[in-house]
């Protein structure tokens, strides 16, 4: 039961963020990729008792090898170097900053489609991808199984005819950390004001009536942040605006 529910909520948060389209076999454009089950123990914090509990992680990924375009992808994505890193930590001790770490929870899930991305890439003055991104995929049997209890697909369907085409990428995908980068990237200089070093394209800092108030380094979906308390959490704020629930440690 408690595996049935980790799925559940794994294929729940496919539908809510848009991730898949309903496609009909014969329409599919490109050679669907299989899919697999990753399930995990994982400790979490139960903010009630304040205790630690293991809970199973269920996580559905792309057998992304399998992906037909995968040769004409740009797939680099870098994370903070060990100066930026170092850079923070400094700054924070220097300037008596807050630190904390941040999770964006779901984040691939929650990156820009493959349609936005040309525009992105325009206003941010990055090169355009060299292919128009086209991925569809074959589920798992038991994944229809909780389609149907969400009512994404209805009871009578025949499954077997039909493919999902992703509007955006999901776990597995080669250009997945890639386009989440990109899309963290456009969130920061576009709606927090965030300026990016010309050394680094993962750091990235906030500067008000000429003085620094803030920096942070990501890694991917995690992120080192600091600044004055009211920075961080009023940027913290404009993090859960867009992407929901971000995970914390002070």
């Amino acid at each position: 039961a408690d595996v049935v529910a980790a799925d559940r909520k794994e294929i729940a948060s496919f539908v809510t963020h848009g991730v898949w389209k309903l496609k009909h076999q014969s329409s599919a454009t490109s050679r669907p990729m299989s899919c697999v089950w990753i399930r995990k123990w994982k400790k979490k914090l139960d903010e009630t008792t304040m205790t630690y509990i293991y809970i199973i992680k269920s996580r559905l990924c792309v057998r992304g090898f399998l992906d037909p375009q995968k040769f004409m992808l740009s797939t680099h994505s870098s994370t903070a170097t060990r100066m930026s890193q170092k850079m923070l930590i400094s700054n924070a001790a220097n300037f008596s900053w807050f630190m904390e770490s941040w999770d964006v929870s779901c984040a691939f899930l929650q990156g820009l489609s493959f349609d936005e991305i040309e525009k992105m890439c325009h206003e941010l003055g990055v090169p355009l991808p060299e292919v128009k991104r086209e991925v569809h995929i074959a589920l798992p049997s038991n994944v229809w199984f909780h389609l149907r209890a969400i009512g994404f697909v209805s009871q009578t369907l025949d499954v077997t005819l039909f493919v999902i085409e992703l509007l955006k990428a999901m776990y597995g995908l080669n250009d997945a950390p890639l386009l989440w980068q990109l899309c963290l990237r456009y969130f920061f200089v576009k709606h927090t004001g965030a300026l990016i070093s010309v050394f680094d394209d993962n750091y990235y800092y906030w500067r008000y009536d000429g003085h620094l108030q803030g920096e942070a380094t990501a890694h991917v979906d995690d992120g080192n942040y600091s600044g004055s308390q009211e920075h961080l959490d009023w940027l913290r704020q404009q993090l859960e605006k867009r992407f929901g629930k971000v995970s914390r440690q002070q």
